[in-house]
C-alpha cells in the first residue's frame, strides 16, 4: 500500500464502497514511510518486507477511520445535547464534573479544549 500511495495508485476497497479519500494522516504515513524507504533506513537486516508493510497500513489506516468515525458520532452527540439543553447547562455540568474528578490543570485543559 504505501508504494502505491507514494506513486498515486492508492486503491483501497473500503474506500471505493464508503466513498472516503485519503486523509491527510494517511499521506502523512505513505509520504514519510517512502521517504525513509528512499533514505535507505530499511536494509535487508529489518526484515521489512512488502506483504509485512501492507498489512500493518492497511490495518493502521482502518483504524484510524475507526477512530475518527467514533469522534465524528461523539461530536454529533454533544453538539444534540448543546442543542438540547443549551450551552450555559452544559458548560455548568461540564465544570461540576471536572471539579468532582479531575485535577485543577486538567479541569483547565478540559475547558481550553472546548474553546476550539
Amino acid at each position: 500500500m504505501a508504494d502505491k500511495a507514494a506513486s498515486g495508485e492508492m486503491e483501497v476497497e473500503a474506500d471505493d464502497k464508503k466513498g472516503d479519500s485519503p486523509s491527510n494522516l494517511e499521506k502523512f504515513i505513505t509520504q514519510h514511510y517512502e521517504r525513509q524507504k528512499d533514505e535507505g533506513r530499511f536494509d535487508e537486516t529489518n526484515e521489512i518486507d512488502n506483504e509485512r508493510t501492507e498489512n500493518f497500513f492497511s490495518r493502521a489506516i482502518e483504524e484510524s477511520r475507526r477512530m475518527n468515525k467514533e469522534i465524528n458520532k461523539s461530536k454529533a452527540k454533544s453538539e444534540k445535547l448543546h442543542n438540547e439543553f443549551g450551552t450555559e447547562r452544559m458548560t455548568s455540568w461540564r465544570m461540576e464534573h471536572a471539579a468532582e474528578v479531575l485535577l485543577p490543570a486538567e479541569a483547565e485543559q478540559v475547558e481550553l479544549s472546548q474553546n476550539l
